[in-house]
């Protein structure tokens, strides 16, 4: 992303643009589930070669698109509520448990990093990536109680 003149760069460019576009027509609901596939050849910029895409190569951007605000507004408490949940659950491990919050802060960055990869791709589209992702948004809760246990 960092050379503006990368032609894979440019066609991203390009679909956030278009994307941005189909959004600003229909803000609350969006184009429902599938709706960018559907209908973004009639918001491709004469300048992008790809004319036909079924994501925007930015995962905020592709909820917004599809589901409106409210799917977004959605979409964007699940992280929160994962990142204050880790957070509340982290403060309560006691200091010696060093493993569980190792595991725990690993979690949390594992996470950190998928959603900073959604700006510039839609890897919620990848089943086996997302899917770890999920396993990986399971460890603050698996920790905190196998912690719980041992005590």
């Amino acid at each position: 992303m960092g050379d503006p003149e990368d032609a894979t760069v440019k066609e991203r460019v390009y679909m956030w643009r278009s994307g941005l576009e189909m959004f600003r027509l229909r803000p609350w609901f969006g184009y429902g589930q599938g709706g960018l596939k559907r209908e973004y050849q009639g918001f491709a910029l004469p300048e992008a070669v790809q004319k036909r895409t079924s994501h925007v190569h930015n995962a905020p951007l592709q909820m917004a698109i599809e589901r409106g605000v409210v799917g977004l507004l959605a979409w964007l408490s699940i992280w929160i509520t994962f990142f204050w949940q880790a957070a509340v659950r982290f403060r309560r491990l006691p200091q010696e448990a060093t493993a569980e919050r190792g595991l725990l802060m690993g979690s949390v960055a594992a996470i950190v990093g998928f959603l900073v990869g959604g700006l510039t791709e839609f890897n919620f589209g990848d089943t086996e990536v997302v899917l770890i992702a999920w396993a990986l948004m399971a460890l603050p809760y698996v920790v905190t109680r196998l912690s719980a246990t041992r005590r």
